[in-house]
Formats: C-alpha cells, structure tokens, sequence
C-alpha cells in the first residue's frame, strides 16, 4: 500500500493515531505501510475509511500534489460540508468531458 504513508501524513496523523482511529494497533499500520501481506480487506477498510479516502487510494502508485492538498483541506469538515466538499473534488479529480 504505496500510498498509506502519503495519505496519513498528508493528514498529520502518526502510525499511532491512524492505528487508534482505525481500531488496530501501529504494528498493523507498520506492517500496512510497509507492504506486508497478512492485512485483512477488513483492515484495509478501516484504515481507508479512518483516513476518508477511497481503498483503491492505498493502493496507487502515487497522489498527486492536488489529491494531497484536498485531502488536508478537507479534515475537520462538518459531516454535510465533507459531502459536499468530496463532490467537488471529484468534480476537480474527475471532470466529465464539456457538452458541446
């Protein structure tokens, strides 16, 4: 999980927090972190959703520069304006071709 490093700092979160938030222990994110194979999926959902990303993001090769800076933007969002917020970073990430 290339990016579980990435992600988790990005958020300002030690191994330790993540770990707490996600019901594990630092071990388990180590072992995550490092690419260690005896990771439940159940884990690994956790984890993603501890940090709010997709499980598909821990597995990238890299993020971009604007991935990381909306991740960061997002913390601490009242869960409607999370919502919101994750609707236009898709929109920024993702945006559909222009009807013409």
């Amino acid at each position: 999980m290339k990016n579980l490093s990435l992600i988790r700092k990005a958020n300002g979160l030690t191994q330790v927090d993540l770990a707490e938030m996600a019901g594990t222990t630092q071990p388990t994110i180590n072992r995550m972190e490092a690419g260690g194979d005896s990771v439940t999926l159940r884990m690994i959902r956790k984890v993603a959703h501890s940090l709010g990303v997709p499980v598909y993001a821990l597995f990238l090769d890299d993020m971009s520069a604007a991935e990381l800076a909306l991740i960061r933007a997002s913390r601490g969002l009242s869960p409607e304006d999370e919502s919101a917020w994750v609707s236009v970073a898709d929109d920024v990430l993702n945006p559909s071709p222009k009807d013409d």
